[in-house]
């Protein structure tokens, strides 16, 4: 991994590019022989920095299983900074569907989001600031690489809130939209 964010819970500035590399096999006790590869890369970009807190941030994410890989690993994207985060659909992903909607041994993704912060205040010595955050999601689930091109490309939109509370705790509020369905999240921390 490499990263240069400025501050990795409400970055303004900078980017974070993962490769990643799973290997699970028999030799070492496990039941199946697969592997798994994941490449990522966030941006946050603020155009105007000097005059309005407004960040562009973005990732597009893309990842491989190879192999004799078990359904349920067939659902996730590996990460540095989580455990594993579910392939597409839900609250981390394809956010106007449900979560693991579509999955593949190969899965793309990217999201968009424009955060801007309003304004900030402080209330018994707590910090707040609101940011909005307009977002637009693309991804698609397919059995071979040479398929990217023919898959079929889902993809949500819808807006939120979200809350920084004391710089380092981000309360989110995101309602999202697709063809399919609608889905309101409320959690902690950015998407990515």
């Amino acid at each position: 991994a490499i990263d240069t964010r400025d501050y990795e819970p409400d970055p303004n500035k900078g980017q974070m590019f993962e490769a990643i590399a799973e290997v699970s096999n028999k030799a070492v006790g496990s039941e199946f022989n697969f592997a798994r590869y994941t490449v990522s890369e966030k941006f946050f970009i603020s155009p105007f920095e000097k005059l309005v807190d407004l960040v562009f941030a973005g990732r597009v994410a893309y990842t491989q299983a190879v192999g004799d890989v078990p359904f349920y690993v067939k659902d996730q994207f590996s990460s540095t900074e989580r455990v594993y985060q579910g392939a597409l659909g839900g609250l981390r992903s394809l956010r106007g569907y449900k979560a693991s909607r579509f999955v593949a041994n190969n899965i793309a993704l990217a999201n968009l989001e424009l955060r801007w912060t309003m304004f900030d205040f402080t209330v018994f010595g707590q910090h707040f600031a609101p940011i909005l955050v307009p977002f637009f999601d693309i991804g698609s689930a397919f059995d071979q690489p040479k398929d990217i091109g023919t898959s079929i490309w889902k993809y949500a939109y819808g807006a939120g809130l979200r809350i920084a509370w004391n710089q380092a705790t981000i309360i989110m509020v995101d309602y999202a939209m697709s063809k399919e369905d609608s889905n309101m999240f409320i959690n902690f921390s950015h998407i990515f």
